[in-house]
Order: structure tokens, then sequence, then C-alpha cells
């Protein structure tokens, strides 16, 4: 969501369809909902019952399944409480929070459940959404809704079966990023390749000629006097 992007493509490819991935919307929004939990949280004293259940529970405010099967007791609260019961305690400390957590779920829902024929429709009750303008933290949210609304609605095309998104690109930057790391980095990129081959496909043969690795140039090592016994 950088304009000079959009424009690059355009220029460059003016028959491509631009899409903003659902991963970069969702970001913004719970980076909303994160900035009116510190706000709620601030007006609590440390210590509190109140300020305990903010700080560390905030990751519930982001799950999609805060439900716990059992409960367990909990020594600060001093009774039997599963992930429901305290997510539903921390929204009871605040409307705006509340507010803000419905709109990111009913958001979240929308977006793994609707499909590129109802998604205009349904988008527009969260990029014009009355209530939620009322939070500051959501009028940047409202304006980057309306501004990119066409891009996130391609989100939502099916090609080749499989819904746009450059998941699978990040996932093999990420893999990328953990073999240099493993292997304490890959001077040779010759032997980087081969590894990457093997990593990406078991089933690829390297020839023992055409893969061969050729040798890196290395420094010439300079001559250097032996020390003696004595020396020593």
């Amino acid at each position: 969501m950088w304009e000079p992007y959009v424009d690059v493509i355009k220029f460059f490819f003016r028959n491509a369809t631009i899409v903003i991935d659902s991963f970069h919307v969702l970001k913004e929004l719970y980076a909303a909902l994160d900035d009116v939990r510190c706000k709620v949280m601030r007006r609590f004293e440390k210590g509190t019952t109140e300020y305990y259940l903010l700080k560390k529970y905030k990751d519930l405010l982001f799950s999609s399944h805060a439900v716990w099967k059992e409960k367990e007791y909990n020594h600060r609260l001093k009774k039997y409480v599963n992930k429901y019961d305290v997510t539903q305690m921390i929204l009871s400390l605040d409307n705006e929070l509340k507010e803000a957590y419905d709109y990111c779920s009913k958001y979240r829902e929308f977006n793994s459940q609707s499909n590129y024929e109802n998604a205009q429709i349904l988008f527009e009750n969260f990029a014009y959404n009355f209530e939620i303008s009322k939070i500051p933290e959501f009028i940047r949210i409202l304006k980057m809704l309306q501004n990119w609304e066409e891009y996130i609605i391609n989100s939502f095309l099916i090609v080749e079966d499989r819904r746009l998104s450059n998941g699978p690109i990040e996932g093999c930057n990420s893999q990328i990023k953990k073999l240099m790391r493993i292997s304490n980095g890959l001077e040779n990129p010759y032997r980087f390749r081969n590894r990457l081959i093997h990593c990406y496909n078991n089933e690829a043969i390297l020839s023992p000629v055409k893969n061969r690795i050729p040798k890196m140039p290395r420094k010439q090592r300079g001559k250097y006097k032996k020390a003696t016994k004595n020396e020593s």
C-alpha cells in the first residue's frame, strides 16, 4: 500500500491486476486495535487487575479462536477461567475497546468467508462505518480501506483454485533466509543455488558434470618466515 509501487506497475505492467494482500490489511487493523488497547491500559495503574488483563492477555484480542475446552485456575483472578472468559473480562473494561474488537473480528470473518462476487457489497460496511469512525485510532483505517478499496477487493479473485496471495512467495523467502542462517552464510553462489534446488525439489538430480561447483577465487597467501624453536 504505497503509491509509487502502484505507479510503477501501471507504467510497466499495464495489463496487470493490482492486488493488496489481505495479510497487510489485517496487520493494519490489528495495529489500530492494539493502539486502543494501550490507550485503555494507560488509564489503570500498574499492579491492578485491569492492567494485568490488558498486559498479559493482549494476544487474546488478536486470536480467532479464543476458547478453551476446560477452565484453569488463575491465581491472580482467584477463580477458574478459560480464554473466552478472560476475553470478555477485557472487553468489559471499555466500550471503545469492545467496538474495535468487534469491528476487527467481523472483518476477519468477512476476509475468510467472502468471495469476489459479494466482497464489494460487504466491503462498504467496513470502509464507510460511521460507528467505528468515532474511535480516533480507526480513522486512518477507514481512509486506508477507502483509498485502496479496488485493490483489496481484487484479493478475493481465485486463480488456479487459489485465492491471490503473496503467502507462497513469503514462505520461499523465509526458507531461503533460514537456509542461509543455519549455514552461517554461503559465499559460493553455485553451492547456494544447488542447495536451493535440492531443498525445493527433492526429485531433481544434479549432474556431477553440468552442476559442478567451480572454485571461488581466493587471495593467495603471502610468504612468511617459519619460527624456529629459539624464536618461539
